[in-house]
Order: structure tokens, then C-alpha cells, then sequence
């Protein structure tokens, strides 16, 4: 997704910080709806992919580790989106 950055932590941190300022913008604009929500955990996880793989360079671990890091992202991610969409069925 990201390839080229890899050799510059500047360009990472600053894809950091602006992914940032979108999350800070749709809560503090008040778009609260669910897709906003739903958007703001996809950021989050490819803030957590981009920081695992470029910060804690485990783009040069092995193979099954990367997985196993790539994995953990997406489920934390899947967890956070269905218990919110749980929890608001429950509330209606």
C-alpha cells in the first residue's frame, strides 16, 4: 500500500499526522454518524499497520511475523467496528 515510504520515516510521519488531523476533523466537525465511525477505526488501523511496519520495522521481519502483525491489525479493527455496530442495534 504504502512501498515507497518505507525508506523515509519523515514521509511516514507526516502520512501520520495527517491521517490524525482526519480523525480529529470528523469528530470535532460533529459528522458523528456511523459511517464516520467506520472510518475513523480504518484510519486508525492503517496508523497502527504504518507505525508496526515502518517504526518497529517489521517490514524486515520474517514472513510469518509480518502475517501475524498484519493479522492482529485487521482483527483488532474488525472487533472494534462489530461490537460499535452491536452495540448500536442493541440501543435502538
Amino acid at each position: 500500500m504504502f512501498a515507497n515510504l518505507s525508506r523515509s520515516p519523515r514521509a511516514v510521519w507526516l502520512l501520520l499526522i495527517g491521517l490524525t488531523a482526519i480523525s480529529f476533523a470528523l469528530f470535532e466537525g460533529h459528522w458523528l454518524t456511523s459511517l464516520s465511525t467506520l472510518a475513523v477505526v480504518a484510519i486508525a488501523a492503517c496508523k497502527a499497520r504504518l507505525v508496526v511496519r515502518h517504526f518497529m520495522e517489521v517490514a524486515h521481519a520474517p514472513g510469518n511475523w509480518r502475517f501475524a502483525y498484519e493479522t492482529w491489525v485487521f482483527v483488532a479493527a474488525a472487533i472494534i467496528v462489530i461490537g460499535h455496530y452491536v452495540g448500536a442495534a442493541r440501543m435502538h
